[in-house]
């Protein structure tokens, strides 16, 4: 991923779903208004999916976007918004996944999306593994990993 649209993975459960942060600026290169574009705000959720998918699969596989279900845009995301970003698995196999979820700026959600659905392949196929390792590093300081085996026990 070039465009870094992420800054902070703030909590995973992997194959079930993941938190994240995008933090705004009007210094980003995207910014031709005070509005950060719809398209670009759909684009941080499916980086946050793609990371839910490598992260998940110990930097195994990798997401890649097949098909958009519905997208509605409900509110404007201006210069130095945090944008949190919620990604929910709806169902997933070993070659697919889809997700829905939403995107919200303090509390109030401004894009949702349902029926993700992303292809999950090899990481090792597409360029750059490493670069995506250093760059995990830092995306994901200090997130909450959900313990679903512990999870799973106590229910």
């Amino acid at each position: 991923m070039r465009f870094h649209l992420i800054d902070r993975v703030t909590e995973i459960d992997p194959g079930r779903g993941l938190r994240a942060r995008k933090l705004t600026s009007h210094a980003e290169p995207y910014w031709r208004s005070a509005r950060m574009p719809v398209p670009l705000i759909v684009e941080s959720f499916c980086q946050a999916a793609a990371w839910l998918i490598y992260a998940g699969s110990g930097g195994r596989e990798r997401g890649l976007v097949l098909q958009f279900g519905h997208i509605e845009a409900h509110g404007p995301v201006l210069a130095g918004d945090v944008v949190d970003i919620a990604v929910d698995v709806v169902s997933a196999t070993d070659t697919s996944m889809v997700v829905r979820g939403t995107a919200s700026v303090d509390g109030v959600i401004v894009v949702t999306l349902e029926d993700i659905m992303c292809a999950i392949t090899e990481a090792g196929g597409l360029e750059d593994t490493r670069s995506t390792s250093d760059r995990q590093a830092t995306v994901f300081a200090g997130t909450v990993v959900a313990d679903t085996a512990s999870a799973g026990a106590a229910a």
